[in-house]
């Protein structure tokens, strides 16, 4: 008569583990649904239209080539102020919001873009004079908010 046996061999054991291993490594990526990245921007209806529908391709495009899904609104210049107000006191709303000119009320709420700025002056050249004069702001160490007006001033003339 043979003794029971008691707990796993050698052999049960790494496979065991082996298992229990890629369960744990790959449990994630199997149970979790991965989170669809979203960017999401408010600019006011420029008066030239075929603007907006350049805008609105062109973000869309650069959204499928990133795995971003994009969407852009736009509301009449005389709302900004009032939809930017409502979207920061609920702390939600629009990732990015274009304005006409920088107003200083909302600089708390914002991110300093100097990176973003000096990539884009990499890629693109160096960032036009109005648009750095209108845009920076020496209270930051950046020192510097994103003009998006530099795009469409020189996809234009």
């Amino acid at each position: 008569m043979t003794k029971p046996r008691k707990g796993m061999d050698r052999r049960e054991f790494v496979t065991t583990a082996t298992g229990a291993a890629v369960a744990v490594a790959l449990g994630p990526t199997i149970w979790i649904k991965r989170q669809q990245k979203t960017l999401k921007i408010l600019q006011w209806s420029h008066f030239v239209p075929s603007y907006d529908g350049w805008f609105d391709k062109y973000a869309k495009d650069w959204g499928t080539s990133q795995g971003v899904d994009v969407t852009v609104d736009h509301i009449s210049l005389a709302d900004l102020g009032t939809r930017a107000n409502a979207e920061v006191a609920a702390q939600q709303g629009h990732d990015l919001f274009q304005f006409l000119s920088p107003p200083g009320a909302f600089e708390p709420q914002t991110l300093d873009m100097a990176d973003v700025v000096q990539e884009a002056a990499r890629r693109h050249g160096p960032i036009l004079d109005l648009c750095k004069r209108s845009t920076y702001n020496r209270s930051r160490s950046g020192g510097s908010a994103s003009a998006i007006t530099t795009c469409p001033t020189r996809a234009i003339t």
